[in-house]
């Protein structure tokens, strides 16, 4: 963990303890690691809240030439994956359907698996889609949870379980 921000507070997760994050400046920023380093890549998390309009950054590993970011778009899901800069840059650009904004846990993934994007809400599948490639994997980057890069795109809700693995995982 490089730094947290001393607004975010502990709250009752999903299991044990989450985190609120206020949609100002509460975030979480964990060093690179070379696990963050990954062809194939699952991201999941429990999420609640009244997201509202706009980006609203649930996870992301940004690189200098490439980024993934799963986040709630205007109350659906949206994860994009970018690839190697030229070849297939938009690996994954997927919009889900499943509005979560009801102030309810819900049980988020996305998937890319080389070739695919997969967007789950509570074990549904809700969109899918995408290019085969290879996701950018060089440079020191951190795991950023609760808001993008540049301070923006700041979630206004509850995250609990966040897990990245460096594999696939299927329904």
């Amino acid at each position: 963990l490089i730094s947290m921000s001393t607004s975010t507070s502990p709250v009752a997760g999903i299991a044990g303890q989450g985190l609120r994050f206020d949609g100002v400046n509460d975030y979480i920023i964990v060093s690179d690691s070379a696990s963050l380093e990954t062809s194939v890549i699952t991201v999941s998390a429990w999420v609640k809240g009244i997201f509202g309009s706009g980006y609203r950054t649930i996870a992301l590993r940004y690189t200098p030439d490439a980024t993934w970011q799963f986040m709630v778009l205007n109350n659906v899901l949206k994860w994009n994956v970018d690839g190697i800069g030229g070849v297939n840059w938009d690996l994954v650009n997927g919009i889900g359907t499943k509005t979560i904004n009801d102030n309810m846990w819900h049980h988020v993934v996305a998937v890319y698996d080389g070739t695919q994007g997969y967007v789950y809400v509570d074990g549904v599948l809700d969109t899918s889609g995408g290019n085969a490639g290879s996701i950018r994997t060089t440079g020191a980057s951190p795991l950023m949870i609760g808001t993008y890069l540049s301070g923006d795109q700041q979630l206004n809700g509850s995250i609990d379980e966040v897990r990245i693995y460096n594999r696939a995982l299927s329904a």
